[in-house]
């Protein structure tokens, strides 16, 4: 890269940054904070070849998608959110209650399609319990919003 590598990571981080409103999963913008970070230490001149930078990189960008996503997505919760996806397929399935479902978290887990979802009740002061049924009314990012409903013969 250089003597002006310290650049070009700045280039790269501000461009995975500007991308991640095109790319979902509010991953795109911790790889950006990484290379602005690696940036920042060749800069200084604390990591000398190419692949030192790579390695420090990786390791910084995986450290802060480990303990930031989590809390930057229930600030921006629309960050994740998938356009374009039809979630009328889902109205009215009935989905298998895995733990206690209540409308006041997103706590409880849904047997869906072959994996477990969160799931939160439409109805902000029903519980549906474990190893009853309930049917989707609707979607949420990741989170089905379900209704109490009994199984169907």
């Amino acid at each position: 890269m250089g003597g002006f590598s310290y650049v070009v990571w700045f280039i790269l981080g501000l461009a995975l940054i500007v991308l991640e409103p095109v790319v979902p999963g509010l991953v795109i913008i911790f790889l950006g904070f990484g290379a602005l970070l690696t940036g920042v230490v060749v800069f200084f001149d604390l990591i000398p070849g190419l692949a030192g930078q790579v390695f420090f990189w990786l390791i910084s960008s995986g450290l802060l998608i480990a303990l930031l996503r989590e809390q930057v997505r229930k600030i921006f919760p629309s960050l994740e959110k998938s356009e374009g996806s039809d979630e009328t397929e889902y109205l009215d399935r009935e989905v298998e209650v895995i733990s206690l479902v209540d409308g006041q978290s997103d706590r409880g887990r849904v047997r869906f399609m072959g994996t477990t979802w969160k799931a939160r009740c439409q109805d902000s002061s029903e519980q549906i319990p474990a190893g009853s049924y309930a049917k989707i009314a609707g979607r949420d990012n990741l989170t089905l919003i379900v209704y109490g409903a009994p199984k169907e013969s």
